[in-house]
């Protein structure tokens, strides 16, 4: 077997930068060069040769991978006779495993043994009434028949014939065969697929394409994806419907690559379409289906960008800002706009009801799919089992961020059927915000998932206090911390249905004055010595201590964020 690994699974990307080559060729010569250089790279042959159909004689005419031109540029082969000539005569694929135990090779065994090949795939390349030749895939390996990524190789062939040159080709020898009725009909879808391929790979795009489509067939013409989604649409000016009137369907092609279905192709007009229109059409279908492929590589491209670059402005650690800010601004990223940066979990209560920790792709395709449906731009990953996303923001203040951030929870909490908690750190405009909102958003999300309530969303002006520590501790600290110091005092409140927490928190607000506390608490002054007395029974401490006073105070404030549910 070559280095270049060959499977009969090729992938959707590889496929459509293989093809991609064919759309750039502007003649006849061009675009059979890259049939064969495209097959090659596609397929992983060792080489790949083109033979001609000249009257009854077979000669090559293109190549890739040659080791000895001498002896294919002299070979003829004639029609019906040898692995080429069979394929060429009864429009077949044909496959051999080993040319010396295949009696069929015989006027092709010079090339098997110039080039050392054993095996080889021979598929025909069909113009629009007859087969105009072969592609042979030589292999120095023995290759079984199901090795050879024969629906990708097929794929192929149909994009070059479908290019301007050969259809041209093909039309204008149909033309001249034609009756003199149809030469308006010949006219207006000569050369289309060839004129379509040359407005999708310019600057008009598919919509130019499908425009020239439109005005050629005198028709209106819609690719809509899918899921019935209208992706862009062209009217010809005398194919508009007056009043009510609608146009019929006349026609849907499936716009397809590799058994994957892209768009579909919708005709509609008043006449039916002739054979010769169909068969332009399903051309045009097969260099739309390229142009999706393109599309489709590079929207993820930009995607996988766009998640690179938040990532190192979240992780906070920029080497090179004036370089940073170049790439954002290639992808059209403006790091002035106002972003939200929210990080989701599972809540403590779907913890204990044995639900998986991790949040996964499916999360993260729900979050970001209904953010898009509601018209907003995010860009999202999973980190250590949660979701990060930053989200562009139409308004700047802290209810539009949790309105917006408590939709979306919302909504993916009821398609994926699980509690979850969100974290929203401090509003983005400058490049140094990110990193501080990612540890914001963290330490926000780890106190609302500590809360009772599922579906809690913790922003970044509720962390009080917590903010100021967001640099130094995380949100598992601080409630550690919290339960370390007030924990008896908890565990007593839930057991007995005391106030012992309340009771310190406003003993302090007072600056530990006993008879305003008591005051505050309704309390008779013996009372509240009595409970003071009781809680440094149950801490272990003297509430005169500095230190003491002071551990006390922080573990309070962070209570008062945090209220770690459980924490007794």
């Amino acid at each position: 077997m070559p280095e270049r690994a060959m499977t009969p699974d090729v992938p959707l990307r590889r496929f459509a930068n293989a093809c991609w080559w064919l759309l750039r060729s502007l003649n006849h010569e061009e675009i059979i060069n890259a049939l064969v250089n495209s097959a090659r790279e596609l397929s992983g042959a060792d080489t790949v040769l083109f033979a001609q159909r000249d009257g009854d004689e077979l000669r090559v005419t293109a190549s890739s991978g040659l080791s000895n031109r001498e002896v294919a540029r002299s070979w003829r082969g004639p029609v019906g006779q040898g692995v080429m000539g069979w394929v060429i005569a009864h429009g077949a694929t044909a496959t051999v495993q080993d040319h010396a135990d295949d009696p069929r090779a015989g006027p092709e065994r010079a090339i098997f043994e110039a080039e050392g090949a054993r095996s080889a795939v021979v598929t025909p390349v069909r113009g629009l009434t007859e087969v105009i030749g072969a592609l042979c895939l030589l292999h120095r390996s023995p290759v079984e028949a199901d090795q050879w990524p024969m629906e990708a190789l097929e794929l192929l062939v149909r994009q070059a014939v479908s290019l301007d040159v050969v259809t041209a080709f093909e039309l204008q020898r149909l033309a001249a065969k034609a009756a003199e009725s149809t030469a308006e009909e010949l006219r207006r879808i000569e050369g289309l697929p060839g004129l379509v391929a040359r407005a999708v790979a310019s600057k008009k795009g598919l919509s130019g394409g499908l425009q020239l489509v439109g005005e050629r067939l005198g028709a209106t013409v819609v690719l809509v994806g899918p899921d019935g989604t209208v992706l862009t649409e062209a009217e010809a000016v005398d194919a508009a419907p007056t009043g009510a009137e609608r146009l019929p369907l006349q026609l849907g092609v499936d716009v397809e690559a590799a058994n994957t279905q892209l768009a579909q192709l919708r005709v509609y007009r008043r006449r039916a379409l002739r054979s010769r229109e169909r068969n332009a059409l399903n051309h045009c279908a097969s260099i739309i289906a390229l142009e999706l492929l393109r599309q489709r590589s590079a929207l993820e491209t930009e995607e996988r960008l766009g998640c690179d670059l938040f990532r190192e402005l979240l992780a906070g650690q920029i080497a090179d800002e004036g370089s940073l800010r170049h790439r954002a601004s290639l992808l059209g990223v403006s790091l002035t706009l106002p972003r939200a940066v929210v990080r989701v979990g599972r809540h403590v209560t779907a913890l204990k009801r044995g639900q998986q920790a991790e949040l996964g792709e499916r999360h993260l395709c729900s979050l970001v799919g209904n953010a898009r449906n509601l018209g907003i731009r995010i860009t999202g990953w999973i980190s250590d089992s949660d979701l990060v996303v930053v989200i562009d923001m139409p308004g700047e203040s802290d209810r539009d961020i949790r309105q917006l951030t408590g939709r979306l929870l919302k909504a993916v909490a009821l398609s994926v059927g699980t509690r979850l908690a969100a974290g929203v750190g401090r509003l983005c405009t400058t490049i140094t915000d990110y990193g501080r909102a990612a540890a914001e958003a963290e330490m926000a999300l780890a106190i609302a998932r500590a809360r009772t309530s599922p579906n809690e969303i913790v922003t970044r002006n509720e962390l009080g206090i917590c903010a100021l520590l967001v640099a130094s501790t995380d949100a598992g600290e601080l409630i550690s911390m919290v339960i370390g110091v007030l924990g008896p005092l908890l565990a007593a409140d839930a057991r007995s249905g005391s106030d012992h927490v309340h009771t310190l928190k406003v003993f302090h607000a007072c600056h530990r004055h006993v008879a305003t506390a008591a005051e505050q608490l309704h309390v008779h002054v013996n009372t509240l010595r009595h409970r003071l007395r009781r809680i440094e029974e149950l801490l272990g401490v003297d509430l005169a201590d500095a230190d003491t006073r002071f551990m006390l105070e922080l573990a309070l404030r962070v209570h008062e964020t945090v209220q770690p549910a459980g924490a007794a």
